[in-house]
């Protein structure tokens, strides 16, 4: 099983290549003042048998230091970009919007992907948060 990928985080210093098990997460961002948060996840290469990958947003509890599954998005089993939107008074998915949630990004927050489907054997993927005032 190779599986490999790059996830880099606009505005961060990207965590460089790694080795995608069955879950893999970025370093923790911070988007204040930030209102909305726009996620780019540019699948390039996805095989095995129904491979798929799904992006995960978890918010940090200041207190006990905990992730927490905050916007769990739709696994996609298809290489392509796909484009999600996080903010109050963000409407419906349009205009290359894969997929929108209508709550403030949390001040704190880190993604995660999942590969999964019935047998992954390689993905190829990067993700990049634009943090919009």
């Amino acid at each position: 099983m190779s599986q490999t990928k790059l996830l880099s985080v606009v505005g961060a210093t990207s965590i460089g290549a790694a080795t995608l098990t069955s879950t893999d997460q970025g370093d923790a961002q911070s988007d204040r003042p930030a209102g909305s948060l726009v996620l780019v996840f540019d699948v390039t290469a996805l095989a095995g048998t129904a491979p798929s990958v799904q992006l995960i947003v978890e918010l940090k509890d200041p207190i006990s230091g905990k992730y927490i599954s905050f916007g769990t998005f739709t696994a996609v089993t298809t290489t392509g970009t796909f484009t999600y939107a996080i903010g109050l008074g963000v409407g419906a998915a349009a205009d290359g919007i894969t997929a929108t949630k209508n709550y403030p990004p949390p001040d704190t927050f880190r993604v995660r992907v999942v590969g999964g489907g019935t047998a992954i054997t390689s993905a190829s993927y990067t993700v990049a948060s634009h943090l919009r005032g």
